[in-house]
């Protein structure tokens, strides 16, 4: 309390892309949680109504943000006394109105699958106590992303063959091996850059080939870690300025028929700011083509 005794609970914003992973929101946690820890629930309070407004906002946060934010929310919640249990009523259009009586920190219910569209959904607090209402919505994603985009960081992709031409990929032949070779360049616009990802995601009629398991041959830049699944290749590295970094995984058009390839994405994991966007496409695995001289 005497080191604290004063202390000024604004946070100038800022974000670090490694070492502490710091951020002005970050922080702010942190000092809910202390603030509930020593007891001082009046500032703790305040500090509440910012974290969960973040919290519950569309803005992008990194994963120390969403964990901490998170811890300090559950132990306010913990200690924040209740007069009995709050209630809500919620009503969809003009249907009927339902009264429910909270009696956990967590209360969901479904709407169903019918289309909400154009309906209104009306929810009102009939406690004392206060409500967080989140709606939350699921379905069939569309088609990836088709833009081309970068901002400080710049990402080239091309297919080669094993011999380094470059090939087309949207027709390929079933069977044929192949390699996507992917650059990463650092422009200097933001310093150097931490904790990057480079994210691969590979349409189902390619096989990856796990280059950890097999070896490969090919020559590529290194990286801090890489992680191989079945349909895509996550690839973990630093960039210092005006540097860059080539990958090279190797693929096998292996299943006939018509797929999506995703879009690839290069990013700093601790700032959605750094991000670059190769766009996907449409691509086919044909019949295997027979050499007319046999």
């Amino acid at each position: 309390k005497a080191l604290i005794n004063g202390a000024n609970l604004e946070v100038k914003d800022y974000r670090e892309l490694g070492y502490t992973f710091g951020s002005g929101f970050r922080d702010q946690a942190m000092m809910l949680e202390i603030m509930v820890e020593i007891g001082d629930m009046g500032s703790a309070a305040n500090l509440m109504m910012k974290v969960a407004g973040e919290l519950s906002s569309a803005q992008w946060m990194s994963t120390q943000e969403t964990a901490l934010g998170l811890l300090a929310i559950s132990k306010f919640a913990g200690e924040a006394k209740v007069v009995g249990n709050p209630s809500v009523s919620y009503q969809v259009s003009n249907g009927a109105s339902n009264d429910v009586i909270l009696d956990k920190h967590l209360y969901s219910v479904d709407l169903g699958r019918e289309d909400l569209k154009g309906k209104k959904v009306t929810i009102k607090n009939t406690s004392e106590g206060i409500v967080y209402v989140k709606m939350v919505h699921s379905g069939v994603p569309l088609i990836g992303d088709t833009t081309r985009y970068s901002n400080a960081i710049e990402a080239n992709i091309r297919y080669t063959n094993f011999e380094g031409l470059t090939i087309d990929v949207t027709d390929l032949a079933q069977g044929t091996q192949f390699i996507a070779e992917v650059q990463i360049y650092n422009p200097g616009s933001r310093g150097g850059l931490e904790q990057v990802a480079l994210s691969q995601m590979m349409p189902s009629g390619w096989e990856i080939q796990n280059t950890r398991m097999q070896g490969s041959g090919i020559k590529e830049d290194s990286y801090t870690y890489r992680d191989h699944r079945d349909d895509r290749v996550m690839t973990y590295f630093d960039l210092p300025v005006r540097t860059s970094k080539t990958f090279r995984i190797i693929l096998t058009a292996a299943y006939q028929g018509r797929y999506y390839l995703p879009a690839q994405t290069a990013e700093a994991m601790y700032d959605y700011t750094v991000r670059a966007n190769l766009p996907g496409k449409w691509v086919t695995v044909s019949p295997p083509r027979l050499d007319a001289s046999r």
